[in-house]
This record gives C-alpha cells, structure tokens and sequence, in this order.
C-alpha cells in the first residue's frame, strides 16, 4: 500500500489553499453585483437578450435602453467591441433553458438608485429616482456579465500575481501585498460590473505573461482576444511585434506572434463586416452620441500634455490618485534604478537601448500616448481612468511582485493601500463608476461626490446579501470590509504555514588565533 509522502501532502495542501484563495475572492469582489442600465454595461447586456429572443445583434426593440449604441443602415447596435457580448450569451441561454429564477421588478425597485443623483454646477441638486430607468429582463445577463466579465477576471489577476511570486517577504505575506494593492485600486470599482475593461484587461495580462516567457503564439491568441473585448487594446500589436523583433533579433518569432492574432482578427473583421459592410469600419464610426471637437473619425489627434497630465497625476482622473499604491511601487522602482543606472552612466546608449526594448515600459508609454490624443480621455462617465485598465492590471501584476520582492516600509504600504481602499469601496457602495465627466465643476470626485454621498447613506443596494436574504444595503456595505478583512487573515495565515519565512541564521566568524612574536 502507497502511503501518500510529506511532499504529496504538502502539494495538496497548496492546491486547497489556491482553491480557498479564488472563492474568498470571488466572493468579495462579486459582492456588489450592478444591475443598473448604465450605458456601458446596458450596451453590452442588450445584445445578449437581443440574440437570445431574436437571434440578432440588432437592437431596436431595446433602443432606448442602451446609452452607447450606434446606428447603421437605419439599425440600431451596441458600439462595444462583440467578446464580452459572446461570452455572456450561452451562459444566459443556460440559464433561461433551466429555468432559475431571475429579479423582479419590485425586487430591482425596492431601495432608492442615486446614481443619476448629485449637486449639479449650477447650485441645485437634481434627485431623480433611477428606479424609473430599469428593465427587469436586463437584470439576469447583467448580473452574468458582472461574474464572467468582471468579478472573474479580476480574481484571474490576483490569482496569477499571488502565483508568480517565488520568494516569500520577511515584513509582508504576499496575500498581503496582492489583496490590498488591488483592491485598493480603481480596478476593484469595476469588478463585479459588466463592461469589457477588466475583461480586456486580463487577457492582455496573460499574453504579456506568455510574452515575456516567449511563448508568442500564445500572447497573440490572448492579445487577440483583448482587441475582441476592447479595440484600443489593439495599440499594442505593432508595439510588441517590434519589440519582440528587437529582443530576438529574428523575423520568425514576430510572425508566430502574428499567427496566433488571427483568431481575435477574425472576430473582429467577421463582426465589422456583419454590422457596418466594411472590414474595417468598427461601430464607432456610427455612433450617435459622439461630440468631437477637431477630431478624427475615430475620436484621435494629437497627443496633448494636458490630457496626459490628467491620466497620470489629476485628481480628476489620475491614475496615481485612484491607484496610491503606484506611489510607492514608483519610489521603490527609481529608488533602485538610480542605484543601477549609476553604475551605467558611462554607457548611456546602452541604458537607453535596454529601455526602448522593454515590454512593461513600452506598454506604458504606448497607452499613455495614445490615449493622450484621445478627445475623450477621461472616459465619459467613469472611476478614474478606465481607458488605461489593461496597461494598469499588467503594471499591478509587475508592480506586486517587485515590492514582495524588496523590504518596503509597511508603514507606507498600509497608509496608502488603506486610503486607496476606504474610496473605493466608497465608491462601490454608492456609485459605481458612473462620475460625471466635468472637470471643472467636480475636479476632485471621491470627495466632491463619492464622500458625501456616503455620508448620506444614498447607498447602492446591489449587493449580495440584498438580493439573497433581502439585507438592509446599510447592513451589507459595512459588512463588506469586515468580511474582507476576515477573508485576507484566514488566507495569510494559511499561506505562512504553506510557505513559512525562513531563518536567518546568524553567521559567526572565528576569530583568527592571534600571531605570536617572533624572538629576534
């Protein structure tokens, strides 16, 4: 008889605690579940139910419904890319086909909806009771969309982070590290809603993750479905084409990576040609609800320092602001590259050639750049700056395995991921993401809307012990961080007995015997 060995034991022991890992988190970041028709996630919802009772992506019946929608040949459509739309769509025909239960209206209607609420420039604050603007059918592929394309990939993303780290930090468990620096990010204000950055976002993580590990068929599969899921995310096809010829120095490994686009390009082309008759007209083209300004038909110009401004520092939008764990991911970052560059000051040329062919900081500055010459940089209606949710996930994950990797200060890390955190889950406790895109009367949105909507209790009760056991949402909401705290002990404590912290055992020189004098 084969007794199982310490070694086997042990690889259980991990497998259950990964396991553990994924269902603690799915549960606290699909705990808030958006049901509301906000026009990004409503975009991508109608089409489902448009496939479901009609088998078509025109969406006419539900037109006024759906905030971002194009119209082409008379018809209207959602202008979203068609992935997360897919995606969705079997899951919900399953769920119809069985026959579960589904919201009712009064269920959906039963708590006041303040998202279209707040204090508007002109000094009056305009109430309107959001109830008015509801669709029960939606309900259900909504809420499928929260899980699939939202609280899923965004639980993949701390999943491959905590996996990726090796070594295990004296000062702080990875779980830790992992746990607070995402969720105290804007990236957790869009986990658990249905819109198609997170999802993008994730795809684009792994095909960097199978990009660096120089699997490149493998990144242009994932980097293709990204661009099904979010079009912009295409900027980074010709950027890392290049970049893998500059490292590799050989034609052949761009053009696997070329080999493993196609699918997500023929989704894609199958899906412009099927709306608009053109292989290369996407429905943006059509939309209705476009206001550019000396802009091109796809919305882009110049790139403009102002708007990279915003995307970066602004309280507005910038990504420093809703992400404060980048602050200290930075200051450890230049704090030891200055150490390295020192040592490489003579060769200058060379410092610079090691950037340019750099896969993390060529994401960056290609998505900074591009969206700087976008005429809607801030992202409409938004928590933070959404546009930049895939370059961020991928500089998260780099970012959490340096800092796990350096002896930080824990008093920085807990000061700014405790700040990031307390807005954000303000911010999912009250509106979501929908702030309005008008810097100069609310410049600053956490405390300009997101605070004293909180303050107020004008509360979002889209949760989950709402729906299921009918909670007070005032009840839920202070509940969430008792039960995420709950959650990120149980898992560090079980990780530090997985993978306990070595000793460092002090070495003790001998002491050389002393010489003794010679006699002359």
């Amino acid at each position: 008889m084969n007794y199982p060995t310490d070694k086997t034991i042990l690889s259980n022991q991990k497998k259950w605690f990964y396991a553990a890992f994924i269902v603690i988190n799915l549960f606290l970041a699909g705990y808030y579940l958006d049901v509301w028709l906000t026009p990004n996630a409503a975009s991508r919802a109608i089409p489902v139910l448009t496939l479901y009772e009609n088998k078509t992506l025109v969406i006419d019946k539900y037109k006024d419904y759906a905030g971002d929608v194009s119209v082409i040949n008379n018809h209207f459509y959602s202008n979203k890319a068609p992935l997360s739309s897919f995606i969705v769509y079997p899951f919900y025909s399953a769920y119809k086909s069985l026959g579960l239960p589904e919201l009712k209206d009064t269920e959906q209607k039963k708590y006041p909806i303040y998202i279209w609420a707040y204090k508007a420039p002109d000094g009056i604050v305009h109430t309107p009771d959001g109830r008015g603007f509801l669709l029960p059918q939606s309900a259900t592929p909504l809420m499928l969309g929260d899980i699939l394309c939202g609280a899923i990939p965004f639980v993949i993303t701390l999943f491959l982070s905590l996996f990726a780290i090796k070594k295990v930090p004296v000062k702080l468990s990875p779980v830790v590290v992992v746990m607070m620096s995402f969720y105290a990010s804007f990236l957790f204000a869009y986990a658990g809603t249905y819109t198609g950055h997170v999802l993008s976002g994730v795809f684009a993580l792994t095909a960097y993750i199978f990009l660096k590990d120089k699997k490149y068929i493998l990144s242009g599969i994932m980097l293709g479905l990204a661009l099904a899921t979010e079009f912009p995310v295409g900027v980074l096809v010709p950027v890392w084409a290049l970049l893998i010829y500059l490292n590799e120095k050989k034609i052949s490994k761009p053009l696997l990576f070329a080999l493993g686009l196609i699918p997500g390009f023929i989704l894609v082309l199958w899906y412009n040609y099927h709306l608009t008759g053109s292989f290369t007209k996407t429905p943006y083209n059509y939309e209705i609800h476009q206001q550019k300004e000396n802009a091109e038909d796809i919305g882009f110009n110049m790139p403009s320092f102002s708007a990279f401004w915003g995307l970066v520092f602004s309280t507005f939008r910038g990504v420093l602001y809703y992400t404060p764990i980048f602050i200290l991911m930075l200051w450890y970052v230049a704090k030891s590259g200055y150490q390295n560059s020192i040592k490489s000051m003579k060769n200058r040329s060379n410092l610079f050639s090691i950037g340019i062919k750099n896969y993390l900081l060529m994401t960056i500055v290609a998505y900074l750049i591009l969206y700087s010459a976008y005429y809607q940089w801030p992202g409409g209606w938004a928590f933070g700056p959404r546009y930049l949710i895939p370059m961020v996930m991928i500089a998260m994950y780099e970012g959490v395995l340096f800092i796990a990797s350096k002896p930080i200060s824990t008093y920085f890390f807990y000061v700014l991921t405790s700040a990031g955190l307390l807005f954000t889950w303000m911010d999912k406790s009250t509106k979501i993401y929908m702030l309005p895109d008008d810097p100069v009367h609310f410049g600053n949105p956490i405390f300009d809307i997101v605070v004293p909507d909180f303050l107020k209790h004008h509360f979002n009760a889209n949760m989950l012990p709402v729906f299921l056991f009918n909670s007070s949402p005032v009840a839920a909401i202070y509940a969430w961080p008792v039960l995420f705290i709950a959650g990120i002990v149980v898992l560090t404590r079980w990780y530090s007995k997985l993978y306990p912290v070595p000793i460092e055992v002090p070495v003790v020189k001998q002491m050389k015997p002393l010489k003794k004098n010679k006699k002359k």
